[in-house]
């Protein structure tokens, strides 16, 4: 039923999934660096880094078609 999606659809989902990816790890890092965060806030930013970082690899290896 579907087909190959256009270049620059790929090409920005790719992107898209990388620049995900990067917030994640920056989220991760951060939350990780600061001292003064709550247990509860080191868990919150933690675990939004990962779900950022899953979701960005996900869009980044998920085959992109047009319908």
């Amino acid at each position: 039923m579907g087909g190959e999606a256009p270049a620059g659809l790929t090409l920005m989902e790719k992107i898209f999934g990388l620049l995900l990816t990067l917030m994640g790890f920056i989220a991760v890092y951060y939350a990780w660096q600061t001292q003064g965060l709550e247990q509860f806030g080191l868990g919150f930013f933690v675990t939004f880094g990962l779900v950022l970082i899953a979701l960005g690899i996900f869009i980044v290896l998920a085959k992109a078609e047009w319908r």
